[in-house]
């Protein structure tokens, strides 16, 4: 297991953790006895070929999947809801929802003031290049546009742990 710098909390904790997928007949171990921890403020990046789990320890890290075998351990704040923001690979917009609409889907889902996130949605449009974008539809917008909005929604709410999968690399950051 990777250890922690002294007085560090972490803010989850993977050990041992396994999962393994039944397909039909067959069986993937997708992973094994993968053992981590991620600090506060810390950023982590996993790399690695295609198939090897990277999507996989995150969709476990999130709690989108249940391990096989091991154990996660996630600090309180992350555990509640709204704790983990996830930028997924394809960005898994709502196409009939504008951009703004998309970003403020988080505030929405958790039974948040829209009003009082709205700002904070422009802000981060801001930010990524998009202003001016706010009432588009996805399939306005280039994939790489998309993915930006994707982005936005998932630090809508300052998650303390944002995890984003990307081809080819995924990263923690806490």
């Amino acid at each position: 297991m990777v250890g922690l710098p002294v007085g560090t909390a972490p803010q989850a904790r993977i050990e041992a953790v396994s999962k393994l997928f039944r397909q039909g007949p067959g069986e993937v171990l997708a992973l094994d006895r993968c053992s981590l921890e991620v600090a506060d403020r810390e950023f982590l990046v996993i790399l690695g070929p295609s198939g090897c789990g990277k999507s996989t320890l995150l969709s476990l890290v999130a709690g989108l999947i249940q391990p096989t075998s091991g154990l996660i351990w996630r600090s309180p704040a992350l555990d509640r809801r709204g704790g983990i923001g996830m930028v997924f690979q394809n960005p898994v917009l709502l196409p009939w929802r504008s951009v703004i609409r998309n970003v403020l889907l988080p505030a929405e889902t958790l039974g948040l003031d829209r009003a009082r996130f709205k700002a904070n949605a422009r802000e981060l449009l801001q930010l990524v290049g998009l202003a001016g974008f706010e009432n588009h539809y996805p399939y306005q917008l280039s994939g790489g546009m998309q993915q930006r909005v994707s982005l936005c929604r998932a630090l809508l709410t300052d998650p303390p742990l944002p995890l984003h999968t990307d081809l080819g690399t995924h990263t923690l950051s806490a």
